[in-house]
């Protein structure tokens, strides 16, 4: 049903459009005609895949935020379109043969052939095994104030052994984190979440006794409470599962739809090869990118409502600064919001650690990015810089400001964050301890190195702490580890504001409860 009614309000706009383009410009139209000249050229650029499978990818049939302003600045001849992405090593670039590739440079190869009018500067903040902690807490700071389109991907790291299907989920709660302190910093920004699929298989045993594999379940992502935000917010999801998920495990089928197989689409269960990232970048996000703007275009074209774009019913195309953000989905996220945080992480961590106590414990300034990595990714933010050591008793001590993270008077807490690297492997990480020495007081966590999650591999601890503008914090590495060795790497420290006074309904409760 919902396939139908998307194919009669696409041949509707299509009808729009046609009679449009033949009818010719009256006067009026004439000072409007670039929306129909950027209409007429975004509809000749070509997607990859057929249309039937990338329209079962789009969820985004809601008033989009600022697309509307996204489309007039796309109809400029002339404009900077501003673009910033988010997200693991799908999004930064994982291949060898190809550097710096990812469905995101794909998704530039079709508007920079949709829109030639206008140049694109793309700002890819994706760094390869992270979650979405560090782009809510730090990464998002990133973001410069006049961007326009705004990509966001992390439902499968962090995501995949349902971390992330409760509105309570801290990771969820990040979600919904980054997407109002981006829309905070960028108050114009189109957004759009694209939900990849780690397409994960499983063995099992049939109930005639033979080992059989089977599929992870569909379930088993991130997106679906991550959809319930974009819907709140305003925000547009492509979803690689809906599009592929019953498929993936038919060879026949993904040929016979895309002409390729699951090896040439898919490096393995969760990173595409070049094909895939064509697919998810020129097809999915192309399509859907194509189909909100046709509709804003469109509807541009009209002199009828290109007079009266601030009516009272089309909220999300007046100026997005008079907008005020909706009150938080996740209690939660709530906490934080919307306050701005303080953060130093990778190159600018390294001015805050005390150099006497690295000196003297032995901790070195470390790139845990291999060489091999930076052939295919040299975007700042690949880096995984901190410092590192090994060896129970080493300590390194961290100097920082708790007391001047925000203006906003409600928020009259402070949480100190800790990033520092997790690996799956044995006899790597080990264990620390942070405190608090002088200046402030915090209540002392140990963070544990090792995680089998090869796929979010900075970790965070955070532990409350009082506001002080000397606030001396000690990591020390314990004599105790769950994977056998004594290397620690700290990679970072953040201030968060939050409060501990918003009331939770019967509701609210009952979901904490559930969740532990």
């Amino acid at each position: 049903m919902t396939f139908q009614i998307r194919t009669i309000v696409s041949l509707s706009i299509a009808v729009i459009v046609l009679s449009l383009l033949l009818a010719g410009p009256s006067t009026a139209q004439q000072s409007q005609a670039k929306p129909t000249e950027t209409l007429k050229s975004m509809l000749k650029a070509q997607v990859f895949g057929p249309e039937w499978l990338l329209s079962k990818g789009f969820n985004g049939d809601i008033d989009a935020r600022n697309w509307r302003r996204l489309a007039q600045k796309l109809a400029t001849p002339g404009s900077k379109i501003q673009v910033v992405t988010f997200g693991g090593s799908v999004t930064a670039g994982h291949l060898p043969e190809a550097r710096n590739c990812s469905w995101v440079e794909q998704a530039e190869v079709w508007m920079k052939a949709a829109f030639p009018a206008v140049r694109f500067e793309v700002l890819n903040l994706a760094r390869g095994a992270t979650d979405v902690t560090a782009a809510s807490t730090c990464w998002y700071n990133h973001v410069p104030a006049n961007t326009d389109l705004i990509f966001i991907e992390y439902s499968a790291n962090g995501c995949t052994r349902l971390q992330c299907t409760s509105i309570m989920s801290p990771l969820v709660a990040d979600y919904e984190s980054l997407l109002r302190r981006v829309m905070r910093r960028a108050p114009n920004a189109a957004l759009m979440s694209l939900a990849i699929f780690a397409f994960y298989s499983h063995a099992g045993t049939a109930q005639n006794g033979k080992n059989t594999t089977i599929p992870t379940p569909y379930y088993n992502t991130g997106e679906d409470m991550h959809a319930v935000l974009a819907r709140r917010y305003g925000v547009p999801m492509v979803s690689v599962r809906d599009a592929l998920y019953n498929m993936m495990w038919d060879e026949s089928a993904l040929r016979s739809a895309l002409g390729y197989g699951r090896k040439h689409i898919m490096k393995d269960d969760i990173h595409p090869a070049f094909v895939g990232h064509d697919l998810y970048g020129r097809g999915l996000v192309a399509w859907a990118m194509r189909y909100i703007l046709t509709r804003e275009l469109t509807a541009l074209s009209s002199t009828a409502v290109n007079n009266n774009i601030n009516n009272k019913n089309n909220n999300f195309g007046k100026n997005s600064l008079q907008l005020s953000l909706p009150s938080p989905v996740s209690p939660i996220a709530a906490r934080e919001a919307d306050g701005d945080t303080f953060c130093a992480e990778g190159a600018w961590f390294q001015k805050y650690v005390v150099k006497s106590s690295a000196a003297k414990d032995g901790w070195q300034w470390f790139d845990e990015t291999t060489p091999i990595n930076l052939k295919y990714c040299d975007h700042f933010n690949c880096h995984r810089l901190g410092y590192r050591a090994t060896g129970a008793g080493k300590s390194l001590d961290i100097q920082v400001a708790t007391n001047n993270v925000t203006t906003q008077s409600r928020l009259e807490k402070r949480a100190l964050v800790i990033f520092f690297t997790r690996s799956p492997f044995k006899d790597e990480m080990g264990i620390a301890r942070v405190s608090c020495i002088s200046g402030c007081s915090c209540s002392p966590i140990e963070l544990d190195g090792y995680n089998d999650d090869f796929y979010a591999t900075l970790g965070a601890g955070s532990t409350s702490v009082t506001a002080h503008p000397q606030c001396l914090v000690r990591v020390t590495i314990l004599d105790k580890s769950n994977s056998g060795g004594h290397m620690f790497k700290v990679d970072g420290v953040a201030v968060v504001p939050y409060t501990d006074s918003n009331p939770l309904t019967p509701i609210d409760k009952l979901a904490l409860q559930g969740l532990a």
